[in-house]
């Protein structure tokens, strides 16, 4: 998959190309200042908030320089727990344990996911996570790496995952804490 190309500006990231087929960035590739809501630096790789709900990624080794950003300009920081990682822990390469398994779910569960929307969720995104040997993390962005890599059918009905995966990721944001930052 190719990586994001983008210049930091003074007071604006210009994306020359975005990785991902159905964000907003495709068709308004300049990221100013008032569309960017939050950062998180919880995710990886890194992440902001832009616009109205859309969650982007920086490259993985692009660490120093969205924070040196974020910092210069004052955004606001992310404190919401990584729901995707909670939600593809299952997937992993790694046999989690009991304690493991009930602390991810108890986390959902206070962000209001149900047990059953848990289950459907990974149920929706096992498949597509399957084979990649991961067994560390996985987040939002492999979920939709691995969609976009794997699916002949995502070039044209892979929207409405995309945008489904946005909405998962905020509704964590809505019922996060703000204690529940890790840096």
């Amino acid at each position: 998959m190719k990586h994001s190309q983008y210049r930091i500006l003074e007071d604006s990231i210009a994306f020359d190309f975005y990785e991902f087929r159905f964000s907003s960035l495709r068709k308004n590739n300049i990221l100013t200042l008032n569309r960017i809501q939050e950062v998180d630096f919880n995710t990886f790789p890194y992440s902001m908030e832009i616009d109205e709900g859309e969650i982007i990624f920086f490259n993985h080794d692009d660490k120093e320089r969205i924070k040196d950003f974020a910092q210069k300009h004052h955004l606001p920081v992310a404190y919401k727990p990584d729901v995707w990682e909670m939600l593809c822990a299952p997937v992993l390469d790694t046999e989690l344990n009991e304690a493991q398994i009930r602390q991810y779910r108890e986390k959902l569960q206070e962000l209001h996911f149900s047990s059953t929307a848990i289950k459907q969720i990974r149920k929706k995104v096992k498949s597509t996570l399957l084979g990649t040997w991961e067994w560390q993390y996985l987040g939002q962005w492999d979920l939709l790496a691995a969609k976009q890599a794997r699916s002949l059918v995502y070039r044209l009905k892979g929207r409405d995952f995309y945008w489904w995966t946005m909405q998962v990721t905020l509704q964590g944001k809505r019922y996060a804490s703000k204690k529940t930052l890790v840096m």
